[in-house]
């Protein structure tokens, strides 16, 4: 095996082909969620050697921009998740009564869905500017020019902005041949209508 990565040390991977004899993970579901890692090594230097390289492997990963954006308090985790060396064996325990690890362990959680929030807002947000720009387009590959930003009255008052003209061109035939064209923006009819429209242009308004 080559040597690892000069980010965890270089160090030549017999810390690890010669630093473990065996590993078993315990899982208990009830009363309480909790895990218990054991790694055997050959002996107390080995394990040592083989607890400061893993807790090393963490560390970079922490680094990493992948976990350290989404994850910023991912490197305070990091003593909560490296074995400690306990004679020729590293041990690992993980219990939700751990209250700093279970606040820690909560704020990854925080992190991670408010990113997964926000991701799915941006993927939201790019699918109904795709949605307007095909709208547009199709708009103008039959009219030969684009809505303008409302209709108006034989007296130049604003009757019904764009969001209304290009429901047809979003499978919103029906939904567009139950507004009023000659009425304002402010009827209660289109009030009533405008929130049928679909999320990607919003309610009717002025503009």
């Amino acid at each position: 095996m080559p040597q690892l990565p000069n980010e965890i040390g270089g160090s030549p991977t017999n810390v690890l082909t010669k630093g473990l004899s065996w590993a078993a993970l315990g899982i208990n579901i009830t009363p309480q969620i909790s895990a218990r890692l054991v790694i055997k090594s050959p002996d107390a230097s080995s394990a040592a050697a083989l607890s400061a390289l893993l807790a090393d492997v963490l560390k970079h990963v922490a680094e990493l921009p992948a976990v350290k954006t989404p994850l910023p308090t991912f490197a305070d985790v990091i003593p909560y998740l490296t074995p400690k060396a306990e004679g020729d064996k590293l041990v690992l325990n993980i219990d939700e009564h751990n209250a700093e690890l279970s606040t820690l362990l909560g704020k990854v959680q925080t992190t991670l869905l408010s990113e997964a929030r926000d991701n799915a807002r941006r993927m939201q947000s790019i699918n109904n500017m795709k949605q307007i720009g095909l709208a547009m387009l199709n708009y103008e590959s039959v009219n030969r020019h684009y809505p303008a930003a409302a209709s108006y009255s034989s007296d130049g008052k604003p009757l019904l902005s764009w969001r209304v003209h290009v429901l047809s061109f979003m499978e919103q035939k029906k939904l567009y041949a139950q507004f009023h064209l000659d009425e304002p923006w402010t009827a209660k009819t289109i009030k009533s209508l405008s929130t049928k429209c679909p999320p990607s242009i919003g309610r009717q308004s002025r503009n």
